[in-house]
Parts: C-alpha cells; sequence; structure tokens
C-alpha cells in the first residue's frame, strides 16, 4: 500500500501526498500540509481560529504529471461566508489578489465545484508541477471567527483535464467533535 500521508497524533492528516495517485496515465504530483507554525487551531478568547495550508509541486517536466488549477478543501458546510476572514494566499514569492468569487469562492451543498464535484472553499490559482520551479509552492490561509472542531476533511484537485476526489483528508474544520483529532503534530 502507498503510503500518502502524515497523520498527527490523533489520527487526521497534517500532511497528504496526492503524488502518489495516479489518475488513468496522469499525476497531479502536489503535497498539502496543514502549516502548525502559522494555524491557530485552538484560539483564545478573541482571537479568530486560523488555518494555513502550504500545497508544494513535487513532479517533474513531463507530460506525466499535471500542474494544478484549483482545489478545494471541503469545510463543515455550517460555516458561512461571513464568517471566513483574512483569506490570504502567496504563489512562490508573491501575494496574490484574492477576489471573493473570482478565485476564491465558498460553495455550500447542494452546490459543489462543477470541476469536481466537491462543496467547500475553492482556491482558484495555479501552481506549477514542477519540484523547486518558479511558483511551485502555494500558502493558503483563512481566519474563522467562530471557532470549530479539528477533524478529517477532503481535499479534491483539478489539473489540467485531470480531477482526483479520491477523498484524501486533512484536517479542517468539521461539524462536531465527533470523531475528531487533535491536530498535533507527530
Amino acid at each position: 500500500m502507498v503510503s500518502c500521508c502524515k497523520t498527527s497524533r490523533a489520527g487526521c492528516n497534517v500532511q497528504i501526498d496526492y503524488s502518489k495517485l495516479i489518475l488513468g496515465k496522469r499525476i497531479l504530483p502536489f503535497v498539502f500540509e496543514l502549516d502548525m507554525d502559522l494555524s491557530v487551531l485552538d484560539p483564545v478568547a478573541g482571537q479568530n481560529q486560523r488555518f494555513c495550508y502550504r500545497v508544494t509541486g513535487v513532479g517533474e517536466n513531463i507530460s506525466t504529471y499535471v500542474s494544478l488549477i484549483h482545489w478545494v478543501l471541503s469545510l463543515c458546510p455550517t460555516i458561512k461566508f461571513d464568517q471566513i476572514v483574512n483569506i490570504k494566499v502567496t504563489i512562490g514569492e508573491e501575494k496574490q489578489t484574492v477576489i471573493i468569487g473570482e478565485n476564491v469562492e465558498l460553495l455550500i451543498p447542494p452546490d459543489t465545484d462543477p470541476d469536481t464535484g466537491c462543496p467547500g472553499l475553492k482556491f482558484v490559482f495555479p501552481i506549477s508541477k514542477v519540484l523547486g520551479g518558479e511558483n511551485s509552492t502555494g500558502l493558503f490561509c483563512f481566519e474563522l471567527t467562530t471557532p470549530y472542531p479539528v477533524g478529517a476533511v477532503n481535499v479534491c484537485v483539478k489539473g489540467g483535464s485531470d480531477v482526483s476526489t479520491s477523498a484524501l483528508t486533512i484536517c479542517g474544520p468539521v461539524c462536531s467533535d465527533e470523531g475528531t483529532c487533535r491536530a498535533n503534530a507527530s
């Protein structure tokens, strides 16, 4: 069995590796990681809960690998856009302009991303597939004004005409404490 994930002590993944999955003849060579240093999963009174995800291209410049077009982080569907603040995206070394409804969307069921079929917070910022290449890394951060439990949420990805909804999961905001985890990196 191929290992795809780095798991926290309590069970949800702080890192997932899509490069281990083959979609037909193509690979979306990206590693997603919850940045535990930048995230604030257990905020104190008056502080927002923050989730920061690093996305890194780990492929080569060959046709087997495809660059990332967009990705969707499934969230608890009761989270509304007015609860999501301070959305920040950096690709490579460049801070990106976030345009709500264009390059960042919240898709609440029954609405889903037309490409992946997944609901959640959608980020449309291309990332290069080539390990160490220009624009091959991204940092995606957002804050919630209401803290949520931390548990396993789906990450769906699209690159080229290839999509993966293989349900690799990473630690993120979920609706209830049932089946949740503490995101303490091991």
